[in-house]
């Protein structure tokens, strides 16, 4: 058995070990990977991490704290892991946030605030969750978001035109189509 890390080059090993893509320490593609939330906390002794990928990993809320702390993130997937509205709310001091994924996770209505909140976000992946029409209503204060993904939620094709309305210059990817705003023939 390997030692705990105690230093950067020794989580790198673990992540590398656990079959994680790390390049500069800056970007961990660990999708898809046997990390646990018993991993996580091994990434504090990574701080300069811009890119993180754990989606369809095995973490749950328990990993948040520690996720949360690396605020150089400027992309963080999440999708398809058991994240759910308590760990959510957590992402709130990720200020430099531009592309989060939360897709299939367990978050709802509850978290969109708390998204709405990262003011920095452009692209957004919230499918295969229970998001309503209500919370992408929220969503529309993100004035730098220029792509959203909805599928699988309970959006509503009304949802969807008043969000259209609210954030005319975002990309949509819905049950009911995609949306691009430079294309007049994807209108309702």
């Amino acid at each position: 058995m390997k030692p705990v890390p105690s230093n950067e080059q020794e989580a790198v090993e673990l992540f590398r070990d656990l079959g994680a893509w790390i390049a500069e320490r800056t970007i961990i593609h660990a999708d898809r990977k046997p990390i646990t939330d018993e991993h996580v906390p091994y990434l504090k002794l990574l701080p300069d991490i811009e890119h993180l990928d754990l989606g369809c990993t095995s973490i749950t809320d328990v990993s948040m704290p520690t996720i949360s702390s690396l605020t150089k993130l400027e992309l963080l997937s999440l999708g398809g892991t058991a994240i759910t509205d308590s760990g959510a709310s957590l992402l709130a001091s990720l200020r430099s946030l531009r592309c989060l994924g939360v897709n299939h996770t367990r978050i709802t209505d509850d978290s969109t605030s708390t998204i709405a909140s990262l003011t920095s976000i452009n692209t957004l992946f919230i499918g295969d969750t229970t998001i309503t029409d209500a919370g992408l209503q929220r969503l529309s204060n993100l004035r730098a978001l220029h792509a959203i993904e909805v599928h699988h939620t309970n959006v509503t094709p009304e949802g969807i035109a008043a969000f259209r309305q609210m954030v005319p210059g975002c990309h949509i990817r819905s049950d009911y189509g995609l949306f691009n705003p430079e294309d007049p023939s994807t209108t309702d």
